[in-house]
């Protein structure tokens, strides 16, 4: 299955998610609404609908999720899609400036509040030559808009030596609020920054990690008591609509 974003395939990562491994059938799901309040004590999300006001409870597993963060949601109300905290995502590249002997690795997590810590890992099995690698990691929107990217970071390895280097930054709640997806970027050349537009979406779709998941909204088509009336059908936005399964 794949996620059409702006015209570019992109690997879809959706996982069902809810009570009793309740399944979100195939259907829309198109940008509506926000977290309106959480109580963890019950494991419950009031979501609203920023257009008509309507909330929905919405049955939550472990996950950590704030106010204010989009959510995305069918037609009937039944199912929606949001991005669960804290958010991994493990990059490995065998092969740097096509050399075979120069590897990396970086380990990125993505706290509910916004801190991104990262741990790069280098490795050079070069008994001769030394080289000098770069890392950003950029944070998308559901149209593939840079919502943050992280300062580039560089770190040389001595021939034949691996190093390991931790670093972390914090990322605005605006930003963290609307994160679809995430893109960890190693480069030979650390001077050269990644030019994140649709070209090098296109090209490089599998380094491209979607982290949202789907889960079924616990009041089918209805609303909180005293708010009657099912969610009505949502304007198409101008990229495709995800597809969960």
């Amino acid at each position: 299955m794949t996620w059409p974003v702006a015209g570019i395939s992109l690997a879809l990562l959706l996982t069902a998610a809810g009570r009793s491994g309740a399944q979100v059938t195939a259907t829309e799901l198109l940008p509506c609404c926000a977290v309106e309040t959480i109580d963890p004590r019950v494991g419950m999300l009031v979501v609203k609908n920023l257009a008509s006001g309507q909330l929905w409870r919405v049955q939550t597993p472990s996950q950590k999720y704030r106010p204010g963060q989009a959510v995305d949601m069918n037609t009937p109300g039944t199912a929606m899609a949001l991005t669960p905290f804290p958010v991994e995502y493990l990059k490995k590249n065998p092969k740097i400036h096509q050399n075979d002997a120069w590897e990396m690795r970086s380990l990125v997590i993505i706290s509910v509040e916004g801190r991104i810590d990262g741990q790069n890992h280098l490795k050079n099995s070069d008994p001769l030559q030394a080289f000098t690698g770069g890392v950003e990691v950029v944070l998308l929107d559901r149209s593939t808009n840079i919502l943050h990217r992280t300062e580039l970071r560089t770190y040389g390895v001595n021939a034949n030596s691996d190093r390991t280097a931790n670093w972390y930054e914090t990322a605005p709640l605006t930003a963290v609020n609307k994160v679809r997806a995430v893109v960890i970027h190693h480069s030979h050349d650390p001077k050269v920054r990644l030019a994140a537009g649709a070209g090098w979406l296109k090209e490089n779709s599998r380094d491209v990690s979607l982290v949202l998941t789907c889960t079924p909204a616990a009041n089918h088509g209805g609303g909180l008591p005293g708010r009657p009336g099912a969610l009505k059908p949502l304007k198409q936005p101008s990229t495709f609509p995800v597809r969960c399964s």
